[in-house]
């Protein structure tokens, strides 16, 4: 009997947990014009993309290779912080202080009509396992490069973030110079050098999958126009290296954070 009751509570506690997120994303939803990032992205019936905005990330080749700074980004008040770690944290890579950061550039085309507006790289998030969940599937890791432009015009979005899943593979890749020996909380950043940042974007920009959502943590800023690009034209990171960030959250299970229920349209550009 006691055992029954223990087991008819917990599927209550995980049924009202469930409900809880879906009241929360709805009021967020009612709130604002967009999704409370991340959500599951699903390719077998994508809406009709041809009026999203077309990227040029041209500018990523001019810049070439910079040094980027390499830190842990701890959730709360240092050194508070150091002793408890959140699922909300992450590891994070920016252009070094002195450098060139890349910018993009996209050409909206719906209403109120053809706009360019120029984003600049903030920063590449890592989250492990994947945050968007591609077809049902979890990837290892997904890493998210951050563009901001806090004067686009209203209704444009204030951020762009590009997604790119990374895959195991023995080899070398920029991913692999950035994510070996991963800082740990509170251990200060480290500098590397000579990061080609085009090598960060994915090996084939041509079709993406979009949806206006907001950054994955809390406070959820955005508006965020999300290009997703599929699995196939990731890039690879060494196995071992994959393993060794996955340790840096072990004792919270992961950094990826909370997924919000499936509230927005998610597009393919291009169309069909």
């Amino acid at each position: 009997m006691r055992k029954r009751l223990i087991l008819l509570l917990s599927g209550c506690v995980a049924t009202l947990v469930l409900i809880t997120a879906s009241l929360y994303a709805a009021s967020y939803a009612g709130v604002f014009s967009y999704a409370r990032s991340p959500v599951p992205i699903v390719t077998t019936s994508p809406a009709d993309g041809t009026l999203k905005p077309a990227i040029d990330f041209s500018n990523y080749f001019v810049v070439g290779s910079q040094t980027m700074k390499l830190e842990y980004h701890s959730k709360g008040a240092l050194p508070t912080s150091c002793s408890t770690q959140d699922r909300e944290e992450d590891v994070r890579a920016v252009v070094a202080p002195g450098g060139t950061r890349p910018t993009i550039t996209a050409t909206f085309l719906d209403p109120p009509g053809p706009t360019n507006v120029t984003y600049t790289f903030e920063s590449v998030r890592f989250y492990t396992p994947a945050a968007h969940r591609f077809n049902g599937i979890y990837k290892p890791i997904e890493a998210q490069l951050v563009h901001y432009n806090a004067g686009a015009p209203s209704p444009r979005p204030k951020y762009v973030v590009v997604t790119v899943y990374l895959y195991p593979a023995v080899g070398w890749s920029e991913y692999d110079e950035l994510l070996y020996n991963t800082p740990a909380e509170c251990a200060g950043s480290v500098n590397r050098l000579d990061i080609n940042l085009a090598n960060l974007l994915p090996t084939n920009t041509t079709t993406s999958y979009r949806y206006e959502g907001s950054l994955v943590t809390s406070p959820y800023p955005g508006p965020v126009h999300w290009v997703i690009f599929d699995p196939l034209v990731g890039r690879p990171l060494h196995p071992a290296h994959i393993s060794a960030y996955q340790n840096v959250f072990s004792s919270v299970g992961g950094n990826s954070p909370t997924e919000s229920p499936p509230l927005a349209t998610i597009y393919k550009k291009p169309w069909p």
